[in-house]
């Protein structure tokens, strides 16, 4: 964390496995920076709920498993959703500036350009 304190991802991985180790004041200090840094909203909250969680020590090992996988899940699904709109953004720009890109016919010799299709 000496290189890059401002490294969300580096954050919330520290803060799981501390507190899937049972160290709940090193996982409260990594979820707080965590959420301090402003990741997406939905992971905020749920990291926040997550820290309301952590603060009625004592918690058992089951609960801290359960809340540590249901974080990262919504981690992995931002992950995700982010991927897709940037490949979706990829594909609208080579198809706006590259109408022959591959993909983009609808027939031999027939591609879309000006909202039209041309053949």
């Amino acid at each position: 964390m000496a290189r890059a304190p401002g490294e969300a991802t580096a954050r919330l991985y520290l803060g799981l496995s501390h507190l899937r180790k049972g160290d709940l004041d090193r996982a409260e200090e990594h979820l707080t920076a965590f959420a301090g840094l402003q990741p997406e909203r939905r992971l905020a909250a749920q990291a926040q709920r997550l820290l309301k969680l952590i603060r009625t020590k004592p918690l058992p090992e089951e609960t801290r498993a359960f809340a540590a996988a249901g974080l990262e899940d919504e981690a992995e699904l931002v992950q995700e959703a982010s991927e897709a709109w940037r490949a979706l953004e990829y594909e609208r720009y080579n198809r706006w500036y590259y109408p022959y890109y591959p993909g983009s016919f609808y027939g031999p010799g027939c591609y879309w350009r000006s909202s039209r299709l041309r053949c």
